[in-house]
């Protein structure tokens, strides 16, 4: 469904919740998920595993997505706990049909070991600094074939 204002279909708008907004009200935020969702909008679970995030509050709300934080990210490939914990919060995402999106993939070791745990979507300064809206449109990511 397209958005009567903007023209822009609904499964092209991501809005990412954060812990200390959605908290305070799951029943509230499930709700506007509900809602919001029927027009075709996604939700993600921003920085998962920072905070007070719990699996429970990941399986409470309808949210699409999950964000692996990127404190845990950044140096997974050199910190076994936090691979671990990256490996094991897509792997809970996945049971819960949900996708995880990576933040702060800054190398191509970082970018191959998450395909190889799962994780199909990343964000960070490996995939490209951030772009003004004009360009966005002109950006192709030169891995594209291999996270296929």
């Amino acid at each position: 469904m397209k958005t009567k204002k903007y023209n822009v279909d609904g499964h092209r708008i991501i809005f990412e919740l954060t812990e200390s907004a959605s908290l305070t009200n799951v029943s509230g935020t499930r709700r506007m998920i509900e809602t919001i969702s029927a027009l075709g909008c996604e939700f993600s679970i921003d920085d998962f595993g920072t905070g007070f995030s719990t699996f429970a509050y990941l399986k409470e709300l309808p949210a699409h997505s999950v964000k692996i934080d990127g404190s845990f990210v950044k140096d997974m490939n050199n910190n076994s706990v936090d691979k671990t914990l990256v490996s094991a919060i897509a792997e809970v995402a996945t049971a819960l049909g949900k996708t995880s999106v990576a933040e702060f993939v800054e190398n191509a070791d970082i970018f191959d070991e998450l395909l190889k745990m799962g994780v199909r979507y990343a964000q960070g300064y490996y995939i490209s600094r951030p772009l003004q809206l004009d360009d966005v449109k002109d950006f192709q990511f030169a891995h594209n074939k291999k996270a296929t």
